[in-house]
């Protein structure tokens, strides 16, 4: 079970609190990264958890529609082929197949409450799916692209209970790009968001966010976790901006499922920030 497409496990450990791994603080500037194991990042790791995070960043599809459209996918894709048009016995499994709705099973199906993006826009209802489908037409009913982001409010209340902002960034399938290096795209997922974040007027200082690429997209965990490192190492010491050195406490914080998968995550960003952290 992994992060990004895995299904919560806050249905069967409800109250279960976040828990700290470990913080790494840059020597540049009053940033820091924060790793965590949550049972779910979406319903137990927002403003009143003790994770206090008021934004997150949701790996999104390129229609910012949810999983609205399809009641299952392919872990590690590609975009389904044909429209699934009934929700129950056209589609649902019986016993081994290989193939459904035009799709080959692959690594195995995922279901919406299985994936981070379907989360968010159950929790956020129908005002989130509204501001996503305005969002959409003012793009001129374009696909917004692989490695952008866009932000939204959170939507109805319930989400909103959570989180005040959702950063939508659309990751690319690994094996299914074409358009260069899923690698540089995964990157730029990472850099797009956190500029979105940065845009923000109320400037947030505790950014939730998953490990992007390593679940529905199937981009190998090593390379997930290398790249969510790096990326995380270059915003935390980024010093472009002349203000960054002011700001107060910015966090990015990621939260996993799995310990053995945080763990492996704190030795890389220690590993690409140069120096231990106590």
């Amino acid at each position: 079970w992994r992060q990004e497409a895995t299904m919560s496990k806050a249905w069967f450990k409800p109250s279960a609190a976040p828990t700290l791994v470990k913080t790494i603080r840059s020597k540049a500037t009053r940033r820091s990264v924060e790793v965590w194991v949550t049972t779910c990042i979406v319903s137990n790791f927002g403003k009143e958890k003790q994770a206090r995070c008021s934004v997150l960043i949701n790996p999104a599809n390129p229609e910012l529609s949810g999983t609205a459209n399809f009641p299952y996918f392919p872990r590690g894709g590609p975009v389904p082929k044909d429209d699934v048009k009934s929700m129950h016995a056209d589609w649902q499994p019986r016993g081994y197949v290989t193939n459904w709705g035009g799709m080959e099973v692959g690594n195995g199906m995922l279901y919406p409450a299985s994936v981070i993006d379907g989360l968010v826009h159950q929790l956020g209802g129908l005002r989130l799916r509204a501001e996503c489908n305005l969002r959409f037409l003012q793009n001129g009913l374009k696909r917004f692209p692989v490695g952008s982001a866009i932000i939204t409010t959170a939507g109805g209340s319930v989400l909103s209970k959570e989180y005040d902002w959702i950063v939508h960034t659309v990751p690319p399938f690994y094996k299914y790009h074409d358009n260069g290096n899923p690698l540089d795209a995964l990157r730029s997922c990472y850099r797009d968001s956190l500029k979105e974040v940065k845009n923000l007027a109320s400037k947030p200082t505790r950014v939730a966010c998953p490990l992007l690429g390593a679940g529905c997209r199937g981009f190998p965990e090593s390379a997930a976790v290398d790249v969510a490192a790096s990326e995380a190492v270059r915003w935390r010491d980024s010093t472009d901006d002349p203000t960054d050195r002011e700001v107060h406490g910015e966090t990015l914080l990621f939260g996993l499922l799995d310990q053995k998968l945080a763990d492996d995550l704190v030795g890389a960003i220690e590993d690409a920030s140069g120096y231990p952290n106590p």
